[in-house]
């Protein structure tokens, strides 16, 4: 595919794999102005359908991998295995095409979602499932994001305490919905804003744009929680 003055079009493939759902975006990379992308959604296991989806996505939009500007991976939180599943894969598309790596957490790619339609908002307390009851929390307030945490069910409503008003928004806000509104409900909004494919959009283009990019080494996962795996070796390591 050719732009208007000609030249081959330059893409930004995106790719989430850190929730249930596998998400992949394509973003023309040098539109400044709108944001034509064309989405695909899968609730299949990882694995067997992101490779096989990636290129659905490019033939059906006619575009070459040669046309890929940068790809962008979702660093979570969220899945262990879904995370290293989706920066795998980016990872070797990066080095291989010789592109920029993109790297999107989800507490990001929420406030973009949100900030996409509101301009200005209280503290947006951001809460994803981690499941076992628990959520992964963050706090975007006047431009600057809190340090994420990992809340248990009995934690949650502490942690609302410190809010006088607030917007919430993710996956962790419906499992959590009678705990945030046992108090100061009146002062609390929440939003159906979560993870989707159109917020993996909106973010990878704006990184894109100012050239925010990462190191294929040295980017890392957004673990908040240590996985099994690790607490097994610990375990392992503590035993005399």
């Amino acid at each position: 595919m050719f732009s208007a003055t000609g030249t081959m079009m330059k893409y930004i493939l995106a790719l989430d794999t850190s929730t249930p759902e596998t998400m992949i975006a394509l973003i023309e990379a040098e539109d400044k102005f709108a944001l034509p992308a064309k989405l695909s959604l899968e609730t299949r296991s990882h694995g067997p359908v992101l490779l096989p989806s990636i290129n659905r996505l490019l033939a059906d939009n006619q575009v070459d991998k040669s046309q890929l500007a940068a790809i962008a991976v979702g660093i979570g939180p969220g899945s262990f295995t879904g995370i290293r599943i989706g920066m795998a894969t980016a990872k070797v598309i990066a080095w291989g095409l010789k592109i920029p790596l993109i790297s999107l957490n989800s507490f990001e790619h929420l406030v973009t979602l949100y900030l996409n339609k509101n301009k200005v908002s209280p503290p947006l307390i951001c809460l994803l499932d981690a499941r076992r009851n628990e959520v992964y929390s963050c706090v975007y307030s006047k431009g600057e994001y809190s340090l994420p945490n990992l809340l248990g069910n009995t934690e949650v409503s502490d942690f609302m305490e410190q809010f006088d008003q607030a917007v919430l928004a993710g996956s962790g806000v419906q499992l959590h919905r009678e705990t945030i509104l046992s108090r100061k409900s009146n002062q609390f909004k929440l939003s159906k804003i979560e993870l989707s494919p159109l917020g993996l959009a909106l973010l990878a283009h704006q990184k894109y744009l100012k050239k925010d990019f990462s190191s294929v080494v040295g980017v890392k996962p957004l673990y908040i929680r240590p996985s099994d795996a690790e607490k097994n070796r610990k375990n392992k390591i503590k035993k005399p």
